[in-house]
């Protein structure tokens, strides 16, 4: 985990949720169909914090999309636009591990 002049200042440690296959799943499922939605409304929905709902995101492999400047989340499979993609692959979203080339060879197989 990365220091953190804040946290630790104070004794805190902020590991990352833990997150499971099911988690992906069924934020996927009720995803489905929608368009993007915030983290406020799969809160209302689901019961799952920001946090928890971001971790979800970040490990469903390219399956949830968002990041810097997303308006929310929605699954990829429903990006309408390449601009979607592109948004997500913003060189500042934390999980661009990939350089970004499956995001787009994944968008254009559709």
């Amino acid at each position: 985990m990365k220091s953190d002049p804040f946290t630790d200042e104070l004794g805190l440690k902020m590991a990352a949720p833990e997150v499971s296959e099911s988690e992906i799943q069924s934020l996927a499922t009720w995803l489905e169909g929608k368009e993007w939605c915030t983290a406020r409304q799969i809160e209302e929905a689901l019961g799952l914090d920001e946090r928890k709902v971001r971790a979800i995101a970040e490990h469903s492999d390219g399956l949830i999309l968002s990041g810097p400047g997303c308006p929310g989340y929605r699954l990829f499979d429903g990006a309408t636009r390449i601009g979607d993609a592109d948004r997500a692959a913003h060189p500042s979203f934390r999980k661009v591990t990939y350089g970004c080339t499956w995001l787009f060879s994944r968008f254009a197989s559709r």
